[in-house]
């Protein structure tokens, strides 16, 4: 009879023995980061075997009561071990796998309340009866409520903050003066970790007892916040034009995590004493990345209103400050020219026109930059200037059945890294929509500025309709491939078409 109990009991620690391995291991495979809590647990298992083992020497020796309380104290460190065990089993890989996902805290309860259930179990078969406890539990109740009452409180908080759904884990809080996102929520407190790596951990009454805001939720909506980024702008450029200047360059611009919808808005916020105060306001789509997001937001708006010659406005103060470098500016200014006229000379449309042309056309050319992501121009458009791209890499689009298909790149410093040219000469729409890849350096030639050049030498219509008629038929080709179908060549306008079209644009 002895036998066939130590028979059974052995096949039921075979069986449970078998099954910690089995969760074990299918945690450590599915759920590593529980790796640290399953180590302790076994450490634990091991401890309560050792304990075993001393307890069955003891017990056959004069020691015979110091085994009992060793075999009870091996019991309660296994029971506590299998517990963790099976609850980590059930809400990191039984109930994810199902597709729920309960937070931490109730975790944490039903841990404490197996414990508890077993440990009144275990009471029960040391001879306790239970019904004594219920009795002095009033009191026993009232003493730990009274001397408890800040750790009940967060317990309760946090139970609360879970049912009515105040708090999610994932979600980005400000409370106070900390703004950081929701890492966990315990039995006790929230933990939040900040930007600058940081893990703020604030007890759950608090956030129960005060005011807190949820960033970027509303019901029904995509997660997103507002941001406004502020700039001042003197009263010499229109109000409209400053709106409207920095509307379109955010909106048509791709900037990583600036939601579309809804579109970013410029607006004019107050009459400062010498300028008028704005600021764009955009949703932000990724809320980790708030500064980095606002400065490149910035550098769109400098590039934007800098290629509209605005120039944000700066204290008459700071202006009157004497630059150390004010000495240099004539000498930069004329390295600049000289620049430029060496882009010219490099830029194969341009190759008709003498080294005094050059040099008379150099000073009118506008430095025009862009940002990566920005749309220097858009396919439909009509703009009578041309870009040279001088340093960067932007890409050509074409709008071909509703949708952009990939033409070829631009880069900067080659000897056809320019586009436009059939609107500076022509007045024609943007046959293509050009995007800025990298950040990039321009200089723009406006109609008005070419003008002169070009009515005192008619000539150079000719000469340079021969360098257009040569790109032109490159990029039909490109579209014959892209296609893969024979270019409509009467689509083409002839030479002398094209020289007509620009003599009549330059009134010649």
């Amino acid at each position: 009879s002895q036998l066939g109990q130590w028979a059974y009991a052995s096949a039921d620690a075979l069986l449970l023995v078998t099954w910690l391995f089995v969760a074990s291991g299918m945690l450590l495979h599915f759920a590593p980061h529980t790796k640290r809590t399953l180590s302790s647990m076994w450490l634990l298992l091991m401890a309560s075997a050792a304990t075993f083992f001393l307890a069955h020497v003891l017990k056959s020796t004069d020691a015979a009561e110091a085994g009992r309380l060793l075999s009870e104290v091996c019991v309660l460190l296994a029971g506590i071990a299998i517990i963790r065990i099976t609850t980590l089993f059930a809400f990191h890989y039984l109930l994810p796998r199902l597709g729920l996902t309960p937070p931490r805290i109730v975790e944490d309860l039903v841990s404490v309340a197996a414990y508890i259930a077993f440990g009144l179990i275990r009471l029960r078969y040391a001879g306790l009866e239970l019904s004594q406890i219920v009795t002095t539990s009033a009191v026993l109740t009232g003493v730990v409520a009274f001397s408890m009452q800040d750790t009940l409180g967060n317990v309760l908080g946090g139970i609360a903050l879970q049912l009515d759904n105040s708090l999610r884990i994932g979600e980005w809080i400000k409370v106070g003066d900390i703004n950081g996102k929701i890492t966990e929520i315990r039995w006790r407190s929230t933990e939040i970790e900040t930007r600058n790596w940081e893990t703020i951990v604030v007890p759950n009454s608090v956030l129960m007892r005060g005011e807190f805001i949820v960033l970027g939720r509303r019901k029904d909506q995509p997660e997103q916040w507002r941001r406004w980024i502020w700039f001042n702008v003197g009263y010499e450029s229109a109000p409209s034009e400053v709106i409207s200047v920095v509307n379109n360059a955010i909106r048509h611009a791709d900037i990583k995590n600036v939601a579309r919808d809804p579109a970013p808005n410029c607006v004019m916020m107050d009459f400062e004493r010498l300028c008028g105060r704005y600021a764009l306001r955009y949703w932000l789509t990724d809320l980790a990345v708030d500064d980095p997001t606002d400065s490149e937001v910035r550098t769109h708006i400098y590039a934007a209103l800098k290629r509209h010659d605005i120039d944000p406005f700066v204290p008459e103060s700071f202006r009157s400050i004497r630059d150390p470098r004010a000495e240099q500016a004539a000498d930069s200014q004329r390295r600049e020219i000289e620049r430029r006229i060496a882009i010219l000379a490099k830029t194969n449309l341009f190759a008709p026109l003498t080294d005094a042309e050059r040099s008379e056309l150099a000073p009118k050319l506008l430095s025009t930059p862009f940002m990566a992501g920005d749309h220097m121009t858009r396919q439909g458009a009509d703009a009578h200037w041309l870009y040279i791209v001088t340093s960067g890499r932007a890409e050509v689009m074409l709008e071909k059945h509703g949708r952009n298909e990939h033409v070829g790149w631009i880069e900067g410093g080659q000897p056809g890294s320019y586009f436009g040219e059939m609107g500076l000469m022509t007045g024609a729409t943007r046959s293509a929509t050009v995007i800025a890849r990298t950040d990039i350096d321009c200089l723009r030639l406006d109609k008005e500025a070419f003008a002169s050049i070009v009515q005192s030498r008619p000539e150079l219509a000719g000469l340079m309709v021969e360098v257009m008629e040569q790109r032109a038929s490159g990029i039909a080709a490109g579209i014959e491939r892209l296609e893969e179908e024979a270019a409509d060549k009467s689509a083409q306008p002839a030479q002398s078409e094209l020289v007509q079209r620009v003599r009549e644009f330059f009134n010649l």
